[in-house]
């Protein structure tokens, strides 16, 4: 994750739905997926360009799961060309609400440690299904964010629809926030949102997404992004 000129947000939004694969019945899931352009929160992490990713993920059967996740990444600064993030998570409910706690570790190991780009965030999210939708709100928390900068924030609520028993629609709003001064473009906060559609077929998905944020329009930090992926689960 890299900016311009300071270094930028970056990862995965999506990292939270990469995370959410089918389980075999061992408990092992794995899923393997191909992007016109990897977003995290709003911004390219491969300078709009297609790329791969995979994950592979254990489930204990008592709410406790954990993973790795994988992509390609390009930010343009010669040697970042991997992005590797690990997780744990405990899910529970409480009455009707389901809660996860999260851990994620974001690693970049063809990066220059120099460059101090590993950081890790904790999460809660809490979700609900009303029926005809399905609500989540989440909370991530770094102490020490992408290349060494303060204490970040990064706020999101997110909506599913089911359609069709094969199609279904999704809206996402977020807000990230960081206690170092202009770290965002010369902002100290913004936010982003995309709305999306996702067709599935057996273990087989096909996601499209609109994607957009209010930063400045620097190198098409504010541009509407439209990305599509494909995507295979065990």
């Amino acid at each position: 994750m890299r900016s311009i000129g300071l270094k930028t947000l970056a990862g995965a939004a999506l990292l939270s739905a990469a995370f959410v694969t089918p389980a075999a019945a061992d408990g092992l899931s794995a899923s393997a997926a191909a992007t016109t352009n990897y977003l995290f929160r709003g911004i390219t992490q491969t300078l709009d360009k297609p790329t791969v990713q995979a994950s592979i993920g254990y489930d204990f059967g008592n709410g406790f799961s954990v993973g790795a996740w994988g992509s390609g990444i390009d930010f343009g600064d010669g040697k970042s060309s991997l992005e590797t993030d690990y997780y744990a998570n405990y899910e529970t409910t409480l009455e009707d609400l389901d809660i996860t706690l999260g851990a994620i570790y974001y690693a970049y190991p063809t990066s220059s440690s120099a460059w101090d780009y590993d950081y890790f965030e904790a999460s809660i999210a809490v979700s609900h299904d009303f029926g005809p939708f399905s609500a989540t709100g989440s909370v991530y928390y770094s102490p020490r964010f992408f290349g060494g900068a303060g204490n970040a924030w990064y706020f999101q609520l997110g909506a599913d629809v089911p359609l069709t028993d094969w199609l279904s629609a999704d809206a996402n709003y977020g807000y990230q926030t960081i206690d170092t001064t202009g770290y965002f473009w010369g902002k100290d906060s913004y936010s982003n949102w995309n709305l999306g559609l996702t067709a599935t077929y057996k273990a087989y998905s096909l996601n499209v997404m609109y994607s957009q944020t209010d930063l400045p329009n620097t190198a098409g930090l504010r541009d509407a992004k439209f990305v599509a992926t494909i995507s295979a689960s065990i």
